[in-house]
């Protein structure tokens, strides 16, 4: 393609500017995208989805508290990637162990009594740290993202699991209804598909 392509996704709810982007990533000329946002969460969704895909990405913010995430063809992993995939025809290779994912969507454990259930809570955070395989993401959604921020009792053990190799996602919509923006203490502000990809791919799904 000779002339970058825009999009303009200012306004745009979660997770429409990761939506949008994507779906233009796929058409067969795409080369340079430049899409428009005008928060730092959506920002960050949709250059982690385009990195995600090999593309190599940029962010720009302007005097207006506009982003503009630039997005090009990563010409340096396409060079490095292999010409074939053979394999060696000797070697075993192990089965990958299973995609773990925990979806918490309340910062408390099950329904009854809520001391109960923080309690319950807490246990099952400190549990998370000793399985094996460790989970591959978990998922914070609804009021599990008060687990993730500021005044959490659980953030130093979920550091723990993050610091293990597990992803930690916590819904954007979410913290931006209990008025936790910005007091985020561990993972990442994550996007409706980003979390709705990583429950449709999980081999095992855990929910407390």
């Amino acid at each position: 393609m000779t002339e970058e392509m825009k999009i303009d996704m200012r306004g745009r709810p979660c997770p429409q500017p990761v939506v949008e982007t994507r779906k233009a990533l796929f058409l067969p000329d795409t080369e340079k995208l430049s899409v428009v946002v005008d928060n730092p969460g959506s920002a960050q969704n949709v250059k982690r989805m385009a990195v995600s895909m090999g593309w190599a990405v940029d962010i720009k913010e302007d005097d207006e508290g506009n982003f503009t995430v630039v997005i090009v063809k990563d010409e340096v992993k396409e060079a490095s990637e292999p010409d074939s995939d053979e394999s060696c025809p000797t070697c075993e290779i192990a089965p990958a162990p299973p995609r773990v994912v925990v979806f918490i969507a309340s910062n408390f454990f099950g329904e009854g009594a809520k001391e109960l259930g923080s309690i319950l809570m807490r246990a099952f955070i400190k549990t998370l740290k000793q399985l094996d395989p460790l989970p591959e993401c978990i998922i914070f959604a609804n009021s599990g993202v008060k687990l993730t921020t500021e005044g959490s009792d659980l953030v130093a053990d979920i550091k723990d699991i993050e610091n293990s190799g597990a992803q930690i996602l916590s819904c954007g919509t979410c913290l931006d209804y209990y008025n936790l923006k910005g007091k985020l203490e561990v993972g990442y502000e994550s996007n409706m598909y980003e979390i709705a990809t990583a429950l449709a791919t999980a081999d095992r799904l855990v929910r407390p």
